[in-house]
């Protein structure tokens, strides 16, 4: 940010000198004014380059700033996804993506703590969404919403956490929460893992 303000103040100060000296005529040669116009127009060329250079700097600094960011937000929200989500997860519904039939419903809290365990949520990869991909399975993660206050465990509904989809022939899950939507190649256990749910 301060590379930005440093910016704008040489440009100012080019602007000005620039805008000062397009008004100057040579009239006294005996004094040097020609001199002194070259040199100020050699005092311009450098204080653009000087802004040149400096905004080049400042566009490099907040491109590899901004790539941070994103990156520590992408790694945040892979950690964050699956593992947060499977653990809540108290009912896992199962459905055909191809006839979008539920085959199967599992709702043993203790089954499904297990099953989460077994994952191996490290070694999930984000990779691309599978562009035209078969879809075969959806498994719907659903969990109590929160109790509020004055509400007792009975009055807390039911509400979907994510979707996990797998795809036919690929190592490919792809997590879908609300806005968020993230594709993980995972290891052939826990792709047969999420099929075994069938």
């Amino acid at each position: 940010m301060q590379a930005i303000m440093k910016m704008l103040a040489l440009a100012s100060c080019a602007a000005l000198l620039c805008l000062a000296l397009s008004g100057c005529s040579v009239v006294d040669e005996a004094n040097g004014t020609l001199d002194d116009l070259d040199q100020a127009r050699e005092d311009v060329d450098q204080a653009l380059s000087d802004v040149s250079k400096e905004m080049g700097s400042a566009f490099a600094d907040v491109q590899s700033d901004l790539a941070e960011a994103f990156s520590n937000l992408q790694d945040s929200a892979n950690n964050l996804s699956a593992a947060s989500l499977l653990g809540k997860a108290s009912r896992i519904e199962m459905t055909d993506a191809r006839t979008g039939e539920v085959i199967a419903v599992h709702d043993d809290e203790a089954a499904i703590e297990e099953f989460a365990s077994n994952l191996d949520l490290a070694s999930w990869q984000p990779i691309e969404k599978p562009a035209g991909a078969t879809k075969e399975f959806v498994a719907t993660l659903q969990g109590r919403e929160t109790v509020k206050l004055g509400q007792t465990a009975r009055d807390a509904r039911m509400t979907t956490l994510c979707a996990l989809t797998t795809y036919e022939n690929l190592d490919t899950i792809t997590l879908d929460a609300g806005a968020l939507s993230l594709s993980f190649s995972v290891p052939a256990a826990d792709l047969q893992a999420f099929r075994d749910l069938v």
